[in-house]
């Protein structure tokens, strides 16, 4: 039975299941990890190419009694790893253990977790080249949206990767079925903002996107307090070229990082 708590949506359909493993387009000994393997829809056409690739398989299950059922899946001489464990918990650190060398991310992920799992591989210093997850369709809008109608989730991701949505997913391919359809992303992170400019650019995000429908304007000052940089507030727009109605969502990557870097040296 699915654990409610843990959100639970099985995929059941064995096509799709290979479709989303094809988006890895594994190669000879790729590290795999996969988050919530839970019935194995995802680990198994995973564990079938390995045995021709002699990739690796590193899957992270929260939930202890499908966790036992998973060890079943491994074989002598295949390279197949189990971790009992939250994967928000275990993923910083296995990836640490993975360095130098490159591994790639797959999982059909509760829907709750989305954004705290982006958020973790956002602040991963070792981050996986290729990154395939199952989302909830709405969620993978949002992620894709690009000015003029830009959010907080897609300009913080779209910072650190570029993203590609291939596959459609309907809720009838699940058990239980959820009540909403979910859709495939891919995450290709890319170094387009330095990680010094990283924390900086986060921050303008959040402040940025305080709240959308007001002025960017609006959202700078409340979100930059009272102190001498609110007064400053002109002079960066003034150099930006940018009017003081314009709103957040016409923001794209480029334009809240030249205003992250204004904004940190107006600070020094």
């Amino acid at each position: 039975m699915p654990n409610k708590l843990l959100g639970q949506n099985f995929l059941t359909n064995k096509k799709v299941s290979s479709s989303i493993v094809a988006q890895l387009g594994m190669k000879a000994n790729d590290i795999i990890v996969e988050i919530g393997p839970g019935h194995g829809a995802l680990t198994v056409p995973l564990l079938k190419q390995c045995e021709s690739l002699g990739c690796r398989v590193v899957a992270i299950e929260k939930d202890l009694v499908l966790a036992n059922k998973l060890m079943g899946l491994e074989k002598d001489g295949q390279s197949f790893n189990l971790i009992k464990g939250d994967a928000l918990v275990v993923l910083p650190a296995l990836a640490e253990e993975f360095s130098p060398k490159p591994y790639k991310l797959i999982g059909n992920i509760p829907y709750y977790i989305t954004g705290q799992l982006l958020r973790i591989l956002s602040e991963l210093q070792k981050k996986p080249e290729l990154i395939v997850l199952m989302v909830q369709r709405e969620v993978a809008d949002r992620l894709m949206a690009k000015p003029p109608k830009n959010n907080l989730l897609a300009a913080i991701t779209q910072g650190w990767s570029a993203i590609e949505r291939p596959l459609k997913v309907s809720r009838r391919n699940f058990k239980p079925a959820p009540k909403v359809d979910s859709a495939v992303i891919k995450l290709i992170p890319n170094k387009i903002i330095s990680d010094s400019d990283w924390p900086k650019y986060v921050d303008v995000c959040k402040m940025a996107f305080r709240q959308p429908r007001k002025t960017l304007y609006n959202n700078l000052s409340a979100g930059l307090g009272s102190g001498n940089l609110k007064d400053h507030l002109d002079s960066i727009f003034n150099k930006l070229g940018w009017d003081k109605k314009l709103r957040p969502a016409f923001l794209g990557v480029s334009d809240l990082l030249s205003l992250a870097k204004l904004i940190a040296r107006y600070r020094s």
